[in-house]
């Protein structure tokens, strides 16, 4: 556990050999209930954070935010349009697309252009988005509670260019609490 009177910060960063903690490593993540859910990383060295923050770096970030790697410092661009908590990211193999599942009062799984940080779309759903995983120009999102009123699904597919869902993969559950995490491959 980490006693946030010595360490006030939800994103640390240690030695992968010592596990000693990095002290030039500051993402300055607001604390008091902050959480970090998730990270991701692109091919060019840009680090993606989600979680349940509202600032990073004495700046306004809801829910995401684009940190350097090395130092934590918030970078460019500020995804917009966001909410928290993020409870999960996934990217593209290009990295020019940030892939978000969002609970709480945002319910959806959405997608930002990770030059400027608009958004490009998003895809309500009834409960949490939970879990979100991108593969071949696809985008699996799981979620709970169901999606435009059939409890019965927990797991879609969209596009990951336009967000248009895949209306031939509807797989159905009969448990509430539904998808938490994903990995998609050709398999």
């Amino acid at each position: 556990a980490v006693d946030s009177a010595t360490f006030p910060n939800a994103l640390l960063a240690v030695s992968a050999t010592t596990g000693a903690l990095d002290g030039t490593f500051d993402a300055d993540i607001d604390f008091a209930g902050a959480t970090v859910n998730d990270i991701v990383r692109d091919g060019s060295g840009g680090m993606y954070v989600g979680g349940n923050f509202t600032r990073v770096g004495g700046t306004n970030r809801t829910g995401v935010a684009v940190v350097h790697p090395v130092t934590g410092v918030a970078t460019a661009p500020t995804p917009t349009n966001s909410y928290t908590p993020v409870l999960a990211l996934d990217i593209n193999e290009s990295g020019t697309r940030l892939f978000g599942a969002v609970g709480g009062v945002g319910n959806h799984v959405v997608s930002w252009n990770t030059t400027t940080g608009l958004r490009n779309w998003r895809q309500w759903a009834d409960g949490d988005v939970q879990a979100v995983a991108h593969h071949r120009d696809t985008v699996y999102f799981g979620f709970h509670e169901g999606f435009e009123g059939d409890a019965q699904l927990r797991l879609l597919a969209a596009d990951a260019t336009t967000g248009a869902l895949d209306q031939r993969f509807r797989p159905t559950w009969d448990r509430f609490w539904g998808v938490h995490a994903l990995s998609a491959s050709d398999d």
